[in-house]
Formats: C-alpha cells, sequence, structure tokens
C-alpha cells in the first residue's frame, strides 16, 4: 500500500493521474477502462479544486491483490464531486456518470469522520481474443464445424439435436438478451434526454443539435436504402404488402402506447422509445422539483448497462447456435452470401463519410487535408478498438486543441453526439433488412421501408453501447418489420468485417458535423 499526498494544483493533478495510470498499468488493468476510470478521477478532481482552491491538500492510496483498489480523501467539508455541478464549464455528472459507465470498473463517494472519500476498484478484464472479432470469430468457425460434422450424422440424429436442443436454447437466449435491452433501450434515451441539465438548454442548443443529428440520419438512411436496394434488389408489390393509406394510419396509430406496461410485457420498442422521450422531457421541466428522480434514473441506467455487460458474455453463443441453424438448415454458401453485407458497409460508409467532410470543408474554407490530419486521432481509435466511448474519450482532446473548438461546445456536444447520433450503426440496419427478405425470398414492401425509417432512427439512438449490443438491435428491426430473426446470426459474421472501419469513419463524420455546427451556434448562449 503507497500513500500519496498532493495539492489541487495542475502539477498536483497531473502526478496524481499520472500514478494512478502506472498503478492501473502494473496490474494489468485494460487500456479501455484505464482511459475511462482516469477520465472520471480527473474530472472529480478540477470540481473538488473549482469547490475549495488549489491549496486544497489531498491524499490517495493504493492497494489491492486480485484488484486494483484506489482511496482518495480529502479533508473537508462535504462535497461529493460524482454528483450535480452548478459549473457548466466543467462536463455534468450526467456525461461523466452515464457515458463512461463500465462494468469492470466501480466508483463511489463517502463521507465520514469530516473526510471526503472516493474509492476506484479496478478489476483485471479478461483480454479480447487477438483476431477479428474475438469471441465471435470463434463462434463462426466452431458452428461451421459443428455443422459440418452433423451432415455425417443421421438424419434423426440432426432433427433431435436442431430441434429439441439447439432451437429451444436459441429462443431462451435471444429472449434474454430482448429482456434486458427494452428497459436498456428506455433508461439510455431518459438519460440522454437529462443530460441536457434543463429545458432551457433543450430549447436553446439542444434542438439544433437534434435537428441536425435527425436530418444527417435521414440522409444516411436514404443513402443506405439506395445502397440496399442496388445490391439486393426487389420491393414487394403483393396486395398484403401495398402502400396504402389505412396501412400507413394503422402503422401510425400502432406506434402510440395504450398504457405504460403493456410495451415492455410485448416488447414494443417503437412505444417504449416515444415513453422514454416524454418522461425524458417531463423530468427535465420538473428538474428542480423532483431532482431526485434524474438521480435515480442515472443509478439505475448504471445498472442497466452492467447487466447488458453480463448479458452480452452469452452473445456468442447466441452467434454459434444463429449459425448452426442456418447451415444446417440450408448449407455451407449461406455464409458466403454475406460478402454483400460485408461490401454494403463499406460503399455507403465510405462515400457517405467523405462527402460530408468535403461539403464541410469547401463550405468553410477549411483545408481539407488538414483537417483530416487534426481529427485523425479519434478515428485511429475508431478503427482499431470498434469502440465509440473510448473513441470520445480522445476526440474531447482533439476538438478542444486540434480543432479550436469552444470548451463549452465541445463540453456539450461530444457527449450528446455519442448518446444521440450513431451513424455507424445505421448502415448495418438498413442492410440487415434487405438481406433478410432476400435471403427468406420476402423482398421488403414499401410501409416496411417507411417504418424501416422511424425504426432505424430510433434504434440508432437506443443501440445498446456494449460489445455485441448490435445483435440485441438486429433482433429488434427484424422482429418489428415482422421478419424471422434466424438470420441475426449471419449478420453478425458480416459486422465482424465492418464494425471497424464503420466506428472509425462515425468518429470522422462526428467531427465534421462539429465543425459544421461550431459556425452556426452561438455559444454565448451556453451557459
Amino acid at each position: 500500500m503507497e500513500l500519496f499526498k498532493y495539492h489541487l494544483t495542475e502539477d498536483g493533478i497531473n502526478s496524481i493521474i499520472d500514478k494512478i495510470k502506472a498503478f492501473f498499468i502494473s496490474r494489468k488493468i485494460s487500456d479501455r477502462d484505464i482511459l475511462k476510470t482516469t477520465l472520471l478521477i480527473e474530472e472529480a478532481l478540477l470540481r473538488c479544486r473549482d469547490r475549495f482552491g488549489r491549496d486544497q491538500e489531498i491524499s490517495f492510496r493504493t492497494s489491492g491483490i486480485a484488484s486494483a483498489k484506489v482511496t482518495i480523501n480529502m479533508i473537508s467539508d462535504a462535497f461529493d464531486p460524482l454528483d450535480e455541478h452548478e459549473n457548466e464549464d466543467i462536463l455534468s455528472s450526467e456525461y461523466i456518470r452515464n457515458l463512461l459507465v463500465s462494468e469492470v470498473t466501480t466508483t463511489t463517494y463517502n463521507y465520514r469522520n469530516g473526510c471526503n472519500e472516493i474509492i476506484v476498484i479496478a478489476r483485471k478484464e479478461w483480454k479480447d481474443l487477438k483476431i477479428p472479432g474475438g469471441a465471435v470469430s470463434i463462434a463462426v468457425l466452431l458452428a461451421i464445424a459443428a455443422s459440418l460434422i452433423a451432415k455425417l450424422l443421421p438424419d434423426a440424429a440432426v432433427s433431435f439435436f436442431l430441434n429439441d436442443l439447439v432451437t429451444p436454447l436459441f429462443n431462451r437466449v435471444m429472449g434474454i438478451i430482448t429482456l434486458v435491452t427494452g428497459p436498456l433501450i428506455f433508461i439510455s434515451i431518459v438519460s440522454s434526454i437529462c443530460a441536457l441539465n434543463d429545458i432551457a438548454t433543450l430549447s436553446s442548443i439542444g434542438l439544433k443539435a437534434i435537428r441536425r443529428f435527425a436530418l444527417i440520419t435521414v440522409l444516411l438512411i436514404t443513402f443506405s436504402v439506395i445502397i440496399s436496394l442496388l445490391l439486393f434488389p426487389g420491393i414487394s408489390s403483393s396486395s398484403n404488402n401495398a402502400f396504402n393509406l389505412s396501412a400507413i394510419i394503422e402503422m401510425f396509430m400502432d406506434l402510440i402506447p395504450q398504457d405504460l406496461v403493456s410495451p415492455f410485457v410485448e416488447n414494443q420498442t417503437i412505444q417504449i422509445i416515444i415513453i422514454a422521450v416524454a418522461i425524458g422531457v417531463a423530468l427535465l421541466l420538473l428538474d428542480e422539483k423532483i431532482p431526485i428522480l434524474r438521480k435515480l434514473i442515472s443509478e439505475t441506467n448504471q445498472l442497466i448497462f452492467t447487466l447488458m455487460g453480463f448479458v452480452s458474455k452469452i452473445i456468442p453463443l447466441a452467434v454459434f447456435l444463429s449459425i448452426y441453424k442456418a447451415i444446417t438448415l440450408n448449407s455451407l454458401s449461406s455464409i458466403f452470401g454475406v460478402w454483400k453485407l460485408v461490401l454494403s458497409g463499406y460503399v455507403i460508409m465510405v462515400p457517405f463519410t467523405a462527402g460530408m467532410v468535403l461539403y464541410v470543408c469547401l463550405r468553410r474554407k477549411i483545408n481539407i487535408l488538414q483537417f483530416i490530419k487534426n481529427i485523425s486521432e479519434p478515428a485511429i481509435v475508431g478503427f482499431t478498438s470498434a469502440s465509440g466511448t473510448l473513441a470520445m474519450t480522445k476526440q474531447f482532446e482533439t476538438a478542444r486543441y486540434k480543432m479550436n473548438k469552444d470548451e463549452k461546445l465541445v463540453n456539450f456536444w461530444v457527449p450528446l453526439s455519442h448518446a444521440m447520433f450513431s451513424p455507424s450503426v445505421i448502415p448495418p440496419l438498413v442492410a440487415a433488412a434487405f438481406f433478410s427478405g432476400t435471403y427468406y425470398g420476402t423482398p421488403v414492401s414499401l410501409p416496411q421501408i417507411l417504418i424501416m425509417y422511424i425504426l432505424v432512427t430510433q434504434l440508432s439512438i437506443a443501440s445498446p453501447k456494449v460489445p455485441g449490443g448490435i445483435m440485441a438491435t438486429f433482433t429488434i428491426m427484424l422482429s418489428q418489420l415482422g421478419m424471422p430473426t434466424d438470420v441475426v446470426g449471419l449478420l453478425m459474421i458480416a459486422n465482424v468485417f465492418v464494425v471497424n472501419a464503420e466506428t472509425g469513419l462515425a468518429m470522422i463524420i462526428r467531427s465534421a458535423e462539429l465543425e459544421e455546427f461550431s459556425h452556426i451556434i452561438d455559444t454565448k448562449k451556453m451557459r
């Protein structure tokens, strides 16, 4: 156990962070969790300095064997730096606690005997397999091997294994995944809205940002639909799927929840999202009257994310079962059919990203090469890690010091964009619907395409921000469109080959949009 003492000066805070980083590295904590945790600690220390001044003494000690434990102590009046904070120059606690939640790291605050205490416990995380896709790729290979072995078995044995073991287990696993996804979507959206801090911020700045997010989302969906139609041609024109007024009216009526319970019981995702938006806005309006509810939402958000982290561990099993079913019922050639899905990801994202960068640079008279150089670091993190949350930590620094954006704007816009704007999710969702229609011989209809616009827009906001969360989103997307979900395994195979590129390109899109947004917003209105 080592004990250190510092004052809350710039050098003192930097020394604390450096020593904590070195301690975590020595205990083999993952780079991702080191970045998240040290960012959280740094913000907490800055808030303490803002409250008590640079001369305030602070001590911390490191300990732990199976896990890495950091205990920070400060003798002063009670002050929780992880809770709400008045100074908006510092990142809001909603962003810190909701967007940087980790399933392997816990951070708690206590006040006792005149001492503020922050305890951080980081557990060593199993390292991902050093192959593209990690456990999902292993699940794919095992499923192919198992299906090939099954071809050698008697038909009766194959039928028993498929119908009595694989199918029931697959249905149960998918049921568990979707069971957690509904509450996760609800809490994520409510928390994202609450992160706007107040209704005035929502009205003056937030709505402008959200409108632009919605515009880019619609444009990307439209481009994705066009490319998907080229790769998976065919639109259903049968009488059952005809585009008529009654079908449109019925579709929009189905969006309105009849009560607050049935959407969760029946897993009606669109209705859950509508309820979440209404409650989120209501909490903004009533913030001063019932602030405890916003704090409860924040705590619940961490609980749901932790549960989803546990559930994500069974996603490779779901992939294995889904692919085994697909190959056993069809043939190995079904695996090679996903090449169009992989192609669609690149054909959609690369031109769209290039077009957006070109548009912003020409419109704002910015040197394109210099702009790309300035925004490259978060994009590289996205390309190499496939983690938008991890790339976000680098985007704060890039936006502030390389793009030279106002600090208040960066602290507001960057977390908001990651919570409510996910361009990397859109192409695979759109392509999944068209691929599924072609795979099962039931092309999508015009009403389904219209529903797709609504679904993809909302699911791009609510997609679980955990490894493998896209599988739950695929399942919701297909089920809401009335399509079979057995094809999800094939969708995950394709996702292995595009997720890194799509995450990196999405960071470039966000940076280009930040550049454009900074020219049309008055930062003086930001409190």
